[in-house]
């Protein structure tokens, strides 16, 4: 995950990422244990190129979906991203 103009991010950097969703959806568990589902699937699907481009487009949609009215998350997935996909706000 080696972005221009970014730094490497370490673990501790996706820990961090990971308590600020579960911060904001302390009233809303469900959420945060759905995004985890989705990360753990796409995870496992990693070896697969055709389902790794199409599982990179998912996660995106589904973060966006998840994410509504939290921007400061939808944007900090951008940071986990790889090169050639960004998450936009319109």
């Amino acid at each position: 995950m080696d972005s221009e103009g970014s730094r490497r991010l370490t673990t501790n950097d996706a820990l961090l990422y990971l308590k600020e969703i579960k911060t904001v959806f302390t009233e809303d568990v469900e959420k945060y244990e759905y995004f985890l589902k989705i990360l753990i699937d796409f995870k496992e699907n990693r070896f697969d190129e055709v389902i790794l481009l199409i599982g990179r487009n998912d996660v995106i949609e589904a973060a966006k979906d998840l994410f509504k009215g939290h921007d400061h998350l939808l944007l900090g997935l951008n940071n986990f991203l790889p090169r050639g996909y960004e998450i936009q706000l319109l």
